[in-house]
């Protein structure tokens, strides 16, 4: 598949540099692992609004958690809310 316009990223309100820029390496512990996979098990469930996303859609965590075998784990979900959160921050950067 070819690489997406500048024109066509626009149209979704993107540029080139939303996704070519210099990412920051993230570490993180071997605790987190399980959060991290949760995460991007859930990355196809962002609910949308009239600006965009607006968070994901938790009704499908208990479902998954279920799936990855992960039992409620409340640092589980407080890492699941930090990456939402960020990943939001980036999605609405201006």
């Amino acid at each position: 598949m070819p690489e997406p316009t500048d024109a066509e990223l626009a149209d979704y309100g993107l540029r080139r540099s939303d996704y070519e820029a210099d990412l920051e390496v993230v570490h993180f512990t071997e605790g987190m692992a399980k959060s991290w996979e949760l995460f991007l098990a859930m990355s196809t469930q962002w609910r949308q609004g009239a600006g965009g996303p607006t968070g994901l859609d938790y009704n499908v965590l208990p479902v998954l958690m279920n799936f990855y075998k992960i039992d409620s784990d409340e640092q589980v979900i407080n890492d699941l809310r930090v990456l939402e959160g960020e990943t939001l921050r980036l999605f609405h950067k201006k």
